[in-house]
């Protein structure tokens, strides 16, 4: 199904390897790319929310004019990007990787960055930290600041609650599901069945992501 949307999408895979100069390791990002960088165009780059990846922006690049550059990234912690230590997850070190990242590329002329939930998080720090790199931001539903619009289900995570984001059986998924979802969803036993045979190997992972981001303070968030 991937190599189906992909194609429709008109993007290519492609992998980023750079060297980590404190440890001499090698991080390396994932992303997908969709013509190249032109001095007439902006980049648009997409960056997904947590534990998704680059694949939540195929439908919407797919519509995006084809002379348009577009990078969609795996982000440290997710997908395909390996190689990156647990403190590298953090938010504000993850700007700073997503910087190197465009630096090793190429991509310093100003971009229009696009983020959704805790991606659209990430973006705007990195456009406060990184102004000169940032033409546009386009925020979609970014985790709002601690204190400010907190529904039930935010102040469950926040008290390390995780399963109601992260769920690990059937029941769990349901309730999920339930929680978030706008529309009534259909087969849901198909889709837990699919969702826990290609997540559980991350929910580790993504738990330490997101105790990272509701035990440090950001003031940019």
């Amino acid at each position: 199904m991937y190599r189906i949307n992909t194609h429709r999408a008109g993007v290519k895979k492609h992998y980023l390897t750079i060297e980590n100069v404190n440890d001499g390791k090698s991080e390396t990002f994932c992303y997908y790319e969709k013509e190249t960088q032109t001095v007439n165009r902006t980049s648009l780059i997409f960056i997904h929310g947590f534990s998704s990846d680059k694949n939540t922006w195929l439908n919407t690049i797919k519509n995006i004019p084809h002379n348009f550059h577009c990078i969609a990234i795996d982000m440290p912690g997710h997908g395909e990007t390996v190689g990156f230590s647990l403190e590298d997850l953090k938010a504000d070190r993850v700007i700073d990787k997503l910087k190197l990242f465009f630096d090793v590329l190429g991509l310093t002329r100003p971009m229009c960055l696009i983020g959704t939930s805790m991606g659209g998080s990430i973006v705007a720090m990195f456009a406060a930290k990184y102004p000169s790199y940032v033409k546009m931001i386009c925020l979609l539903a970014p985790v709002p600041p601690g204190g400010y619009c907190e529904t039930d289900a935010i102040r469950q995570i926040r008290s390390g609650m995780y399963d109601i984001i992260l769920p690990r059986t059937h029941e769990q998924f349901y309730t999920t599901a339930d929680t978030f979802a706008m529309k009534k969803i259909h087969c849901r036993h198909l889709l837990a069945s699919q969702y826990l045979k290609t997540k559980l190997s991350t929910i580790d992972q993504h738990k330490k992501i997101l105790q990272s981001a509701f035990e440090n303070d950001y003031p940019n968030l």
